[in-house]
């Protein structure tokens, strides 16, 4: 039995809406876009480039930095360039749930703050939030890099690791988060290893059976 959390840190996409809306795979696509366009790369070898990158630095746009001096707004704004109105509709019952929350709540993502309050605002439950760290917060080093959990806690007011809750669609953040001392909670996915995280959702909308 844990400690209950102090604060939450929730991820964007994949965690507060379903992956099944669509909007991520077409965020997936705009990025293969960008590279075909932009880099002039072929979809193969954009699909590669990708994946490459995902897996090295976490985010394609990190390795697009480091390795083309590619933009980073430019980027953001490209990818992110989607009818997000029309992909997801308001949700009263997750705005139920997150408001019987009484921990300050925080978004803690690898978008950008533009693209996470346009989907918060559609979802109707932007009121709800103290804030969002983007990925422009963390200097782009996204998660599951140290330094954007160790920026995290500073914009939370640097209280302890393991008195924050992050919850996290992805194992290597939960994983992450978990060996840096956070309380991590895996959300729509089962975990794969034992250390993926300390506890798992099968998606948001069980966050009131979580007992810490």
């Amino acid at each position: 039995m844990h400690p209950a959390p102090t604060h939450l840190l929730l991820d964007l996409d994949g965690t507060l809406y379903p992956e099944a809306v669509g909007l991520w795979p077409a965020i997936k696509e705009r990025i293969g876009r960008y590279l075909t366009e932009r880099l002039g790369l072929s979809p193969v070898e954009a699909q590669r480039l990708r994946r490459e990158y995902v897996q090295r630095y976490g985010t394609t746009l990190r390795g697009l930095q480091l390795h083309h001096g590619v933009d980073p707004q430019d980027f953001l704004a490209f990818v992110h360039d989607l009818p997000i109105e029309e992909m997801l509709q308001p949700d009263p019952r997750l705005r139920a749930i997150l408001e019987a929350v009484s921990q300050p709540k925080w978004v803690f993502t690898n978008a950008d703050e533009p693209h996470t309050w346009r989907v918060l605002r559609r979802l109707g439950i932007d009121d709800l939030f103290a804030g969002i760290i983007d990925l422009v917060a963390t200097d782009f080093h996204p998660k599951p890099h140290p330094h954007a959990f160790a920026v995290a806690l500073t914009r939370l007011g640097h209280p302890p690791a393991r008195s924050v809750a992050v919850l996290d669609d992805l194992p290597r953040n939960t994983r992450a988060a978990r060996q840096l001392g956070f309380l991590s909670v895996l959300v729509g996915s089962e975990p794969a290893q034992p250390d993926d995280a300390h506890f798992f959702l099968p998606n948001i909308y069980h966050l009131p059976t979580l007992s810490f």
